[in-house]
């Protein structure tokens, strides 16, 4: 996978973060956490894994209502920009979780990286073209508003999955012979972090394509911006 293209005018990488290690921004801020991987294997506290794993599925379900769709927008504008043969793999991506009965952590990976090669190949192609024809500015604006509320529905769930995972850090694993909770334990310390690394590549990508379309000429105004994301303002 493609680390990045670069930014035009400002030459920046689109994607500033490497991909190794999303999710843990989003992680160090979740109050009480401390490291991952250590306290996973030796926290000590008891928790209701079973009603952990209600909250992290509840939450799960709010990223994957809104997976597909934030998919599809970007293909819109890959389509935009004709290029067309990406946008069949976006589709195609979405398509499959419309119609899927299950959503989990490869989907989260697969929607990580065509979010990311997505961002790249527009970004790539507003650098060769510059200016944005009227049609594709139509495109973009409608997009634009699109890609925020989708961010904007999916929120909660990422912010509840943090919360979620924290719980998780500093709690002592269900018995390995209970096997029902502990697949509830491996799909909460798994999956959870790919959750926040699709959430993080979504705004991180949202707020790039809003830069790069600007310099294709269509300006998006702050109002109708993302821009706060607190937990106070997400149902």
């Amino acid at each position: 996978m493609s680390k990045g293209t670069l930014l035009v005018p400002s030459r920046r990488r689109i994607l500033h973060f490497g991909m190794a290690g999303v999710g843990t921004t989003f992680l160090a801020g979740c109050a009480g956490m401390g490291g991952l991987a250590g306290n996973l294997m030796g926290g000590g506290e008891k928790v209701d894994w079973t009603t952990l794993g209600k909250e992290f599925a509840a939450n799960l379900k709010k990223i994957a209502d809104q997976t597909d769709q934030l998919l599809l927008i970007q293909a819109m504008y890959l389509d935009s920009y004709g290029l067309k043969d990406l946008a069949k793999k976006l589709k195609a991506e979405a398509a499959n979780l419309k119609k899927g009965d299950s959503f989990g952590a490869s989907d989260l990976d697969t929607a990580t990286i065509l979010s990311t090669e997505a961002a790249n190949a527009v970004a790539d192609k507003i650098r060769e073209s510059g200016q944005a024809t009227a049609q594709q500015k139509k495109v973009l604006e409608k997009g634009q508003a699109q890609h925020a509320q989708a961010i904007r529905n999916m929120w909660g769930g990422v912010l509840g999955i943090g919360v979620t995972l924290a719980k998780a850090t500093n709690a002592a694993p269900p018995s390995i012979s209970d096997v029902a909770l502990f697949d509830v334990f491996k799909e909460i310390t798994q999956t959870g972090p790919k959750a926040l690394a699709f959430g993080e590549t979504s705004k991180s990508t949202y707020d790039e394509y809003v830069k790069a379309f600007e310099y294709a000429g269509y300006y998006t105004p702050p109002s109708e911006r993302l821009t706060d994301l607190s937990a106070a303002d997400i149902s």
